[in-house]
């Protein structure tokens, strides 16, 4: 028959340890929360800035372009803006 040390931690003690794990897991979820939102604005930012680097340059094309090109340009952005419109309509409607 074996005998078994008995590990017996005093109530103080555990009270601290307990303590400290619930301190280092919050504090653990208040640094990721913070990076999740700092991480979602800069791809927000970043989007941002892509869309209207995109704007700039079909203003500039446009602006230097015939007028075949510039109903051209119309046509394709209006079709864009309309293929958006309905993506962006259509889950609001289901509702």
């Amino acid at each position: 028959m074996t005998q078994f040390a008995s590990f017996t931690i005093p109530p103080g003690k555990l009270c601290a340890i307990v303590a400290s794990i619930v301190t280092l897991g919050t504090s653990a979820l208040v640094a990721l929360a913070a990076a999740a939102i700092i991480a979602a604005t800069y791809v927000l930012s970043l989007a941002l800035n892509a869309l209207g680097e995109l704007a700039h340059t079909i203003s500039t094309l446009y602006g230097h372009s015939d007028s075949f090109t510039q109903l051209l340009i119309l046509v394709l952005v209006t079709i864009a803006l309309w293929k958006c419109g309905k993506l962006f309509v259509r889950p609001s409607r289901k509702a």
